[in-house]
Order: structure tokens, then sequence, then C-alpha cells
């Protein structure tokens, strides 16, 4: 099956671990406080500014939500990747415990594009439009009106299933007279920000690794990683973003490997 709701509706509902802890440069007097919190791994951090910076307010900072970017370990995150991307990324894959974010206050760095709620949506609505480029060379996005780009944005923002899903099921229309014609996912690799190509529907996802890995060693181990959860190899590119794509309308999939035999 192509299409699977439960998949779907599970990929919305889950949720990862993020402990929020003030940068004690900037917060000397609050610095010990710290905020743990579930968040929507289909969601982004700046939807959650607000409360990280009404949470730090009860300890007598104030805490503008436009003034601030969040770090993992010295590292600047982009707020524009969707959390569970990040996670991904970030955390080991066996870890269970909550990741510990930063909050920085001031300008952020020259390599962060600078946050605000109408660049979260035009990057959002750009990147369905990449992907849509891809599946139907953006003749289904184009078709979309204002009012239904506002909904996508609002369900995703707000957290609404059905309402998001309403106009997202438009997105993956296949059918004869608009077929797809290549698959919109994204693969990351340590020291890279992404790798994307060209990849059919059918293509399993063991069929892409010497295209990942060319003109490089190919470790002796590579396990997918999407949503927190291993993919098997044989998953088949269509199933991959029809059921495990992220709000953006992309399939982001973290790469783990080693040369442990």
């Amino acid at each position: 099956m192509d299409n699977d709701y439960q998949v779907r509706r599970l990929v919305w509902d889950a949720e990862v671990p993020i402990m929020f802890i003030l940068d004690k440069e900037h917060f000397p007097s609050t610095s010990n406080d710290s905020y743990l919190i579930s968040l929507p791994r289909v969601s982004y951090f700046p939807f959650f500014y607000k409360n990280i910076c009404n949470f730090f307010s009860n300890f007598g900072e104030q805490i503008n939500e436009f003034s601030i970017y969040l770090e993992y370990h010295s590292q600047p995150l982009r707020w524009y990747y969707p959390i569970g991307v990040i996670h991904d990324i970030l955390s080991n894959k066996k870890s269970v415990e909550p990741l510990q974010i930063v909050v920085k206050k001031g300008i952020s760095p020259e390599d962060v594009i600078r946050y605000s709620p109408l660049e979260l949506e035009a990057i959002f609505m750009q990147s369905i439009k990449e992907a849509d480029h891809l599946k139907h060379k953006g003749k289904v996005s184009s078709r979309l009106t204002k009012d239904e780009s506002r909904k996508l944005v609002l369900g995703l923002s707000e957290h609404k299933f059905d309402q998001f899903w309403e106009i997202n099921s438009k997105l993956l229309v296949d059918s004869n007279s608009m077929p797809i014609c290549y698959m919109p996912i994204r693969f990351y690799k340590t020291g890279c920000r992404f790798l994307q190509f060209l990849i059919k529907p059918e293509e399993k996802l063991c069929d892409l690794i010497d295209i990942i890995y060319k003109n490089e060693e190919k470790p002796l181990k590579i396990e997918f990683y999407c949503h927190g959860v291993v993919i098997p190899p044989e998953t088949i590119a269509k199933y991959l973003v029809n059921n495990l794509t992220y709000p953006d309308s992309f399939a982001h999939v973290v790469i783990y490997a080693n040369n442990e035999k």
C-alpha cells in the first residue's frame, strides 16, 4: 500500500524531548534553570520561541522571541530545519536523553538566516514548491490558492492534522494525467548539510548508496533513519515520500554509518 493513514498519523504525533537552557554569558542570574518539553518532530523551533521566552520570564528574565537563537555544543541551529531532522542529526541514535539546546540572545550568526515569521513561512512554502517541481514539474503547487497555502502553514503551526492534510493530500496526486516524476528526498551525512539528487519512484534506498558515497569509500555498515526509526534499505522511494515526508514535502533521511565489522 502506497498511502498508510496510520503511519502518517504516527509521524504527525511523534515527539522528541528537548531541554532548553539559558546561555550563561547573557543570562548569568538564571543560567541554572532549564525548560524540559516534548516537541512535535514535524514542527519547527520558532513556533515555540514564545513559550520558551514566557517560561524563563517567570524567573525574572525578559526575553523577546525575535531576539534569540539556539545553539547545540556551540553550533548555531538552522531553525528552518524541522525539529525531528535536527534531533536525528545531532543525537546519538541510541540515546534517549533530551537534547540540551542553549538559548542565546542577540543577532544570529551570519551563516544562519535571521528568524521572522514571514521568513519561516516563505522558506516552508518554497520547500513545498521545490518538492512539487520534482514530483509534478510544479503543476500542482502552482494551483494552490493563497487561502490553501495559509491553511497549510496554520495547520502546521497549530499542529492540526486534519487541517494540514486536507490541503497536503493534493500535493501527493499520482495519476495517468499527473504522474510523479521524481521523489523529493534529502540525505544527511556527517559533515555536510544534505545531499539531493533525482530519484525515481520505484528506486529503493539501497539502490542509492553508490550515489550517496560517490567518489568516497563506502562504510561497512549503513543505516537509514527517518523520524527516529530505522528505514529498511529495501524501502521504495515512493512509499517513503508518501508516508514519511515532513510537512515541507521532503523525506529527510539521516545516515548513520560506521566501519566496524
